[in-house]
């Protein structure tokens, strides 16, 4: 069955193949169930699990500081054009996948601090392996400015 809106969309009926719930399809659009989306979006990992738990606190920082514009770190992350890979903003599972468990002593490293999250350039490393890793913010101007001036005879 097909509707069109005053906006002139057009709508076709369909039925989900995974719940059964029938919804309006926006034909221009790759709409899916929006039942089936909500229970993917609002599924959360067992938490009672500390390996997991701390995991997903690292995964959470991660997908705050890209996307939440109101997160302190988000004009060095999100704000400077960082992003996360698209099925790990859809699934913890997808991320843990990729990335497995959090070791003890480590936290969510980029190996190429200047790319995205993505499966090739993130890993788990301990603060002497991230703070080798950083990018530098004062080169340039800061270097001229602050370099010392031959005094005069």
């Amino acid at each position: 069955m097909l509707y069109k809106s005053e906006s002139g969309h057009i709508y076709e009926q369909k039925q989900c193949e995974e719940c059964g719930h029938e919804f309006f399809h926006r034909r221009d659009c790759h709409d899916e169930c929006p039942i089936c989306k909500r229970k993917r979006r609002s599924s959360k990992p067992d938490l009672t699990d500390p390996a997991i738990k701390i995991t997903y606190s690292s995964y959470y920082s991660m997908l705050s500081r890209c996307t939440n514009t109101n997160h302190k770190d988000y004009p060095n992350y999100g704000g400077r054009g960082v992003m996360v890979q698209p099925e790990w903003i859809e699934s913890f599972d997808h991320f843990l996948a990729d990335v497995g468990l959090r070791p003890e002593y480590t936290s969510l490293d980029r190996i190429s601090p200047n790319k995205h999250y993505t499966k090739d350039n993130v890993r788990w490393a301990n603060q002497h392996v991230q703070n080798l890793n950083r990018r530098k913010k004062f080169q340039g101007l800061w270097s001229k400015v602050l370099k010392p001036q031959a005094e005069k005879p």
